[in-house]
């Protein structure tokens, strides 16, 4: 029996691979891995064998940018995937079948002691007619006069030791290992809508969630797994639209990881937009004043409010007030104090809020509300109307002349208080407070007996 020595110097690495192959005659693989081998086999016979692109040309240097592939070990203790072999090309480890020995007939695993059973197999072996079916036990006991247990185990800090046995071809083989650590890299990327009109648009922005990505390398940005654009080194966001046709786009990105992490191809999660005529949903604003009105009249010295309903509004994102007055106002508030005034005209007043995605996600306009704020009589109101605090002035009270009644507080404006001539000077509570006789006051103040 011919015994050849495989050396096997092959590091355990926490990552995730995608297994890749070299060329047209190199098949691929994917492992769910927390564990690599890295490093080199050598055989009298078959020479040198590569367990990781990390070491896979000649000199020892990194291919993974143009071919990833390596063994991997997942939680479990599986291995995966394939190493390579400039003599007999791909050995393949997990997804195996016909194992030739029932006794032993598993795919690679290494058990919680550390023990490794099973078989991988050279895949220019399958379907041979010359006695070599490419078949490497890694644990059992050989036969001839002596029969002798073999195997190979891992211990705690990753090093192996012990044999396998490939028959004449490969021979016996022996591994040892050590332990290193090499980073992951990883992508996550988002959009900021889901679903939008062709005529709009969405920016994708992607996060270098484990720092490992090379910045200094553009990304590739891909569409339904067809379409490509390059973005440029640095660069993590970019905006898609408008469309000429609708549809569900699915849009990945891939950058290269550094060297550290292995210099290869990473991609990230995949996110879909639906670029429809319509959106699933109707956003809208209705606007009013505190008290309920969409046009109103107020005397100078007393003051007014905004208020608004939405539907469909993404409540997570701030509103802004235009027309007479330019605010922003936060997330998920519905009310804006437009102060006291103290000069008399016409003003107008539209609120802005952002969709929900599936309302198509874009600007959305409240109606226009309309506030006339007219001359101050008497003690600062119109006539002798006395303004009420945290109240506002019914509209029709705006042409009321001198000789009025007292202000007081009403539950809501009546119009037939405008014709004939106003009897009383009306106001109604403004948002956020509620009527306690002739007051206005917090909806949280308790009125004690």
């Amino acid at each position: 029996m011919k015994k050849t020595f495989l050396y096997l110097a092959s590091l355990l690495v926490v990552t995730a691979i995608v297994l890749a192959g070299v060329g047209s005659h190199l098949p691929r693989a994917t492992a769910d891995a927390q564990t690599t081998l890295n490093g080199y086999g050598w055989s009298d016979t078959i020479g040198w064998i590569s367990f990781n692109c990390l070491q896979g040309n000649s000199t020892g240097g990194n291919i993974c940018p143009t071919s990833n592939y390596g063994v991997s070990k997942d939680s479990l203790g599986n291995l995966t995937g394939y190493a390579w072999s400039d003599n007999i090309g791909w050995i393949k480890f997990g997804g195996l079948s016909g194992f030739p020995n029932t006794t032993y007939g598993t795919d690679a695993k290494v058990s919680g002691s550390g023990a490794l059973t099973g078989w991988a197999r050279a895949v220019v072996g399958v379907g041979r007619s010359d006695g070599w079916d490419g078949w490497i036990s890694l644990s059992g006991v050989s036969t001839g006069a002596t029969p002798t247990a073999y195997g190979v185990s891992f211990d705690g800090t990753g090093a192996s030791s012990g044999y396998a046995w490939g028959s004449d071809v490969v021979g016996w083989t022996a591994l040892y290992t050590t332990s290193t650590t090499t980073p992951v890299a990883s992508i996550s990327l988002s959009i900021d809508k889901t679903s939008i009109l062709p005529t709009d648009t969405a920016t994708l922005s992607w996060t270098n969630t484990t720092a490992n990505i090379d910045m200094t390398k553009p990304c590739v940005l891909v569409t339904n797994a067809v379409s490509t654009t390059t973005v440029a080194a640095g660069v993590t966001a970019y905006t898609v639209g408008p469309f000429s046709a609708t549809g569900t786009r699915a849009y990945t990105v891939t950058c290269m990881a550094t060297v550290a992490a292995g210099a290869a191809s990473t991609t990230s999660n995949i996110v879909n937009l639906d670029v429809s005529t319509a959106p699933d949903s109707v956003a809208s604003i209705a606007l009013t004043f505190g008290n309920g009105q969409t046009s109103t009249s107020i005397a100078t010295g007393t003051s007014a409010s905004l208020t608004w309903m939405t539907t469909n509004i993404d409540t997570t994102r701030a509103c802004s007030v235009s027309g007479a007055v330019s605010a922003t106002v936060s997330a998920g508030v519905t009310t804006f104090a437009l102060g006291t005034f103290t000069t008399t005209g016409t003003r107008t007043y539209m609120v802005t809020c952002k969709a929900i995605s599936s309302a198509g996600g874009a600007d959305t306009n409240s109606n226009i509300v309309t506030l006339t704020v007219t001359g101050s009589g008497g003690p600062g109101g119109v006539g002798s109307c006395v303004p009420i605090s945290n109240a506002t002035m019914c509209s029709y009270e705006g042409s009321a002349t001198s000789g009025l009644s007292p202000s007081r507080v009403v539950t809501s404006c009546s119009a037939t208080e405008a014709s004939p001539q106003p009897t009383l000077c009306e106001y109604t509570c403004n948002y956020g407070f509620r009527q306690l006789g002739n007051t206005c006051v917090l909806n949280s103040t308790i009125q004690e007996n």
